[in-house]
Protein backbone atom coordinates (compact mmCIF):
# COMPACT_ATOMS: atom_id res chain seq x y z
CA UNK A 1 0.00 0.00 0.00
CA UNK A 2 1.40 3.20 -0.86
CA UNK A 3 2.30 6.15 1.99
CA UNK A 4 0.10 8.43 0.42
CA UNK A 5 -2.97 6.06 0.15
CA UNK A 6 -1.93 4.79 4.14
CA UNK A 7 -2.30 8.31 5.36
CA UNK A 8 -5.62 9.22 3.37
CA UNK A 9 -6.94 6.32 5.59
CA UNK A 10 -5.47 7.74 8.38
CA UNK A 11 -7.18 10.96 7.85
CA UNK A 12 -10.12 9.15 7.22
CA UNK A 13 -10.19 8.13 10.69
CA UNK A 14 -8.69 10.94 12.76
CA UNK A 15 -11.51 13.47 10.49
CA UNK A 16 -14.78 12.31 12.68
CA UNK A 17 -13.11 12.80 15.77
CA UNK A 18 -11.36 16.13 14.81
CA UNK A 19 -14.49 17.62 12.93
CA UNK A 20 -16.58 16.48 16.34
CA UNK A 21 -13.76 18.02 19.02
CA UNK A 22 -14.22 21.83 16.39
CA UNK A 23 -17.46 21.65 16.49
CA UNK A 24 -17.88 21.48 20.33
CA UNK A 25 -16.07 24.27 20.47
CA UNK A 26 -17.63 26.27 17.89
CA UNK A 27 -15.12 26.69 15.99
CA UNK A 28 -16.94 24.85 12.72
CA UNK A 29 -20.35 25.28 11.64
CA UNK A 30 -21.95 21.71 10.33
CA UNK A 31 -24.99 22.99 8.20
CA UNK A 32 -28.35 21.02 9.74
CA UNK A 33 -26.85 20.96 13.13
CA UNK A 34 -26.74 23.70 16.16
CA UNK A 35 -23.49 23.93 17.11
CA UNK A 36 -22.83 24.88 20.97
CA UNK A 37 -19.74 25.11 23.10
CA UNK A 38 -20.01 22.00 24.86
CA UNK A 39 -16.13 21.77 26.69
CA UNK A 40 -16.74 18.08 27.69
CA UNK A 41 -17.57 16.76 24.32
CA UNK A 42 -14.57 18.52 22.63
CA UNK A 43 -12.48 17.01 25.59
CA UNK A 44 -14.09 13.54 25.02
CA UNK A 45 -13.07 13.63 20.96
CA UNK A 46 -9.33 14.96 22.02
CA UNK A 47 -8.99 11.88 24.52
CA UNK A 48 -10.03 9.55 21.77
CA UNK A 49 -7.40 11.02 19.48
CA UNK A 50 -5.04 10.80 22.12
CA UNK A 51 -5.78 6.95 22.85
CA UNK A 52 -6.17 6.26 18.63
CA UNK A 53 -2.59 7.79 18.93
CA UNK A 54 -1.06 5.78 21.63
CA UNK A 55 -2.80 2.61 20.22
CA UNK A 56 -1.35 2.70 16.91
CA UNK A 57 2.08 4.08 17.67
CA UNK A 58 4.11 1.18 16.86
CA UNK A 59 2.73 0.94 12.88
CA UNK A 60 2.75 5.25 12.75
CA UNK A 61 5.63 6.44 10.41
CA UNK A 62 7.37 9.85 11.44
CA UNK A 63 4.93 11.82 9.27
CA UNK A 64 2.10 9.98 10.55
CA UNK A 65 3.28 10.57 14.14
CA UNK A 66 3.36 14.41 13.45
CA UNK A 67 -0.01 14.69 11.84
CA UNK A 68 -1.42 12.99 15.17
CA UNK A 69 0.24 15.61 17.12
CA UNK A 70 -0.25 18.50 15.31
CA UNK A 71 -4.07 18.07 15.37
CA UNK A 72 -4.24 17.11 18.99
CA UNK A 73 -1.94 20.27 19.94
CA UNK A 74 -4.00 22.32 17.96
CA UNK A 75 -7.36 20.94 19.66
CA UNK A 76 -5.85 21.04 22.93
CA UNK A 77 -4.95 24.97 22.33
CA UNK A 78 -8.74 25.97 20.89
CA UNK A 79 -9.45 23.88 23.95
CA UNK A 80 -8.23 25.83 26.48
CA UNK A 81 -8.70 28.93 24.21
CA UNK A 82 -12.38 28.02 24.93
CA UNK A 83 -12.50 27.26 28.47
CA UNK A 84 -10.51 30.45 29.36
CA UNK A 85 -13.08 32.51 27.56
CA UNK A 86 -16.12 30.86 29.57
CA UNK A 87 -14.33 31.05 32.96
CA UNK A 88 -14.02 34.94 32.35
CA UNK A 89 -17.62 35.39 30.80
CA UNK A 90 -18.75 33.42 33.92
CA UNK A 91 -16.36 35.97 36.48
CA UNK A 92 -17.46 38.89 34.87
CA UNK A 93 -21.07 37.23 35.01
CA UNK A 94 -20.37 37.08 38.49
CA UNK A 95 -19.66 40.52 39.36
Amino acid sequence: MSDNLKENKLIEIINPFYLQALSSLKMLDIPGVESKLDLNAANHAIELLDYLKNKMNDCLNDEEKRLFEEISGNLKYLYLQRQNEKNENSQKEEK
